[in-house]
């Protein structure tokens, strides 16, 4: 159930004890942001209050997501005060001058080619294809993913660019979309060369981390590996900008390795069988302190890391994540 939309817990409480789903709610779902997340007076803690018992927490994981490539995007663009970004605006007005058959083609680019990592882009192709052949709930899903093909030499079937969408904040994957179809014609858009270069840097995070990330975030009980896979990729990214922006980002968002929801990971058939065996042998431990509230909430539902703890996840795996109080 999603919190954002019905905020005031009182009123979602009311809604749930009317339709007699008091005892059913086991989960909720919602975007990150504090009014949902605060330990004290978010909507999911006073949910759990109301109910007296602890629930799952299932952050939104696009909404992750979105966080670290507008962070990525604010390190070479800066922050935008408007809701609309000022260059993409530009290139809308100048889309129908465009000639949409001379690309600039990613890999080409020297500093491309250096950057990425042609070995594992070629062992996730297949993934790709198939996901280029469903059906998505949303055309913009379909069209950054022939984007990325494009950007890596290949070619789509039947595929045209579409009109330009909204470039506000607000919308998801919009800043991966414009930056795609930006580098795709620049030889016709001017732009400056520090324009340039940080539509190159933020093109090889998109194929790097952000895409293969995105569609692979829906499914939950793959999230505590995903989500520890991909700060290991933060932790080691070639650009320690990029690198320490990211995880200074993804310090508030490990939700799925908090003790409670990295039991999900028992589920996960990629998951090392040997893994999972020091998983169970974790469930033994205790946290040394305290962290119920009167009514026996329990109050860490994210991971507290910093940035060097952080780092320093490159040498662990999910077990390190599990306590007694992963068996719920």
């Amino acid at each position: 159930m999603e919190l954002v939309k019905q905020s005031p817990s009182p009123y979602m409480y009311n809604y749930l004890e009317k339709m007699n789903m008091i005892n059913l709610v086991e989960m909720v779902c919602f975007d990150t942001t504090a009014t949902n997340t605060g330990k004290r007076n978010g909507a999911g803690m006073l949910l759990e209050q109301k109910l007296k018992r602890s629930l799952l927490w299932l952050p939104c994981r696009h909404h992750i997501a979105e966080i670290i490539l507008r962070a990525v995007f604010e390190i070479y663009f800066g922050k935008s005060c408007g809701p609309e970004v000022a260059i993409f605006e530009r290139f809308s007005r100048e889309w129908n001058t465009f000639n949409l058959k001379d690309l600039s083609i990613g890999i080409m680019d020297e500093e491309v080619r250096r950057a990425l990592n042609t070995e594992e882009c070629e062992a996730n192709k297949e993934f790709w294809i198939k996901n280029i052949a469903k059906d998505h709930i949303r055309h913009d899903y379909k069209e950054l993913l022939q984007l990325m093909f494009i950007f890596l030499g290949g070619s789509t079937p039947n595929f045209s660019f579409r009109a330009l969408g909204a470039t506000s904040h607000a919308r998801f994957m919009s800043k991966a979309i414009y930056a795609l179809k930006m580098f795709a014609l620049q030889k016709q858009f001017k732009m400056s060369s520090s324009h340039l270069n940080g539509f190159r840097n933020v093109c090889i995070f998109l194929v790097r981390l952000y895409i293969p990330y995105w569609f692979r975030t829906t499914n939950a009980v793959k999230a505590p590996n995903l989500d520890l896979m991909l700060v290991k990729n933060i932790a080691g990214y070639y650009d320690p900008k990029i690198s320490l922006a990211l995880l200074d980002k993804m310090k508030n968002q490990l939700w799925y390795l908090s003790e409670e929801a990295v039991g999900l990971a028992f589920f996960d058939s990629n998951v090392d069988l040997n893994v999972k065996r020091k998983m169970v042998e974790a469930l033994a431990l205790e946290k040394e302190f305290e962290s119920n509230d009167d009514n026996g909430v329990y109050l860490h539902k994210n991971v507290n890391a910093s940035i060097e703890e952080m780092k320093a996840f490159i040498s662990k795996d999910l077990s390190c994540f599990v306590t007694q109080r992963t068996t719920g």
